[in-house]
């Protein structure tokens, strides 16, 4: 993965940035999009289970930096924040109830 320009430090630095700057801007409790929504449960669905799948995803992307078969060198310092400090910040550090496609408090 660090030998592809997308993914090669300085650009996955320049990305990861612009998650954190996302992260400390987000509002995870509303999204005013969904909001326009008739149904304020199938709102709220919609965006648990976004957050928990971007939490996910940045999960996925944590371990392929932290895995030495990437060749990325000082791999954790590329990564500003653990997967479970974002899972925190989305508020889906408990996990999504497939059934019901909510967050699990």
């Amino acid at each position: 993965m660090s030998r592809l320009p997308a993914t090669s430090p300085k650009p996955l630095t320049a990305a990861l940035t612009t998650f954190t700057n996302f992260l400390s801007s987000l509002d995870v409790l509303t999204s005013p999009r969904l909001a326009l929504l008739s149904s304020a449960k199938l709102a709220e669905t919609i965006h648990r289970t976004a957050l928990y799948r971007i939490s996910q995803a940045y999960g996925e992307v944590c371990d392929r930096v932290l895995d030495k078969k990437e060749g990325y060198e000082f791999a954790e310092t590329l990564l500003r924040r653990g997967r479970d400090e974002v899972a925190v910040a989305l508020g889906v550090d408990g996990g999504l109830d497939e059934q019901n496609g909510v967050v699990a408090a």
